[in-house]
């Protein structure tokens, strides 16, 4: 039995990590492209980007964040909610039979028009700063016909690779 060289196992090792990868892109560009989700979740989470700095200095713009849907929210927690047909990510600054009053941290007033359950998105679970750039890139149309030409281009040479090894072996015989 032939030993794997390490050129292969590094082969294994970025398919093993880039195919979940594809798998969401192609995911999320479906349901955002084809179905029009707007903000589409996976496993009850969903993500977004900032875009503006009224969370500074919690929350950057071009930070891309993760959402998790709760049955319950706190004073305190960063949520996103959709309210007249925006996204907005702000702080919950007081709570009152089921309507809450949110806030931008670098804001110095209550944002006007109070925030019902079924507005909300969900609570702000995880952040990764500076990356918002580059997931809208890969999240557009092009991003994703680049992500699965790349995997496509990939699949095709290591099959052509193959074949011509395997034909050279047979060659030798």
């Amino acid at each position: 039995m032939k030993k794997k060289s390490k050129v292969q196992y590094i082969k294994i090792t970025l398919f093993i990590l880039l195919l979940p990868i594809l798998f969401v892109s192609m995911y999320m560009g479906f349901c955002k492209l084809i179905l029009g989700i707007e903000v589409p979740t996976l496993f009850g989470c969903a993500s977004a980007i900032i875009v503006s700095g009224s969370m500074e200095p919690a929350l950057q713009i071009n930070d891309w964040i993760m959402v998790k849907s709760c049955n319950t929210y706190q004073v305190d927690d960063i949520i996103l909610f959709k309210q007249d047909e925006v996204y907005i990510t702000h702080r919950i600054v007081a709570l009152h039979d089921g309507v809450l009053t949110t806030r931008g941290d670098a804001n110095n007033i209550p944002d006007k028009k109070p925030v019902r359950m079924e507005q909300v998105v969900g609570k702000v679970v995880y952040v990764i700063p500076h990356v918002g750039n580059w997931i809208s890139r890969v999240y557009s149309p092009l991003g994703i016909l680049l992500i699965m030409g790349t995997g496509l281009g990939i699949y095709v040479f290591s099959v052509q690779k193959n074949k011509r090894a395997q034909k050279a072996g047979y060659e030798e015989s």
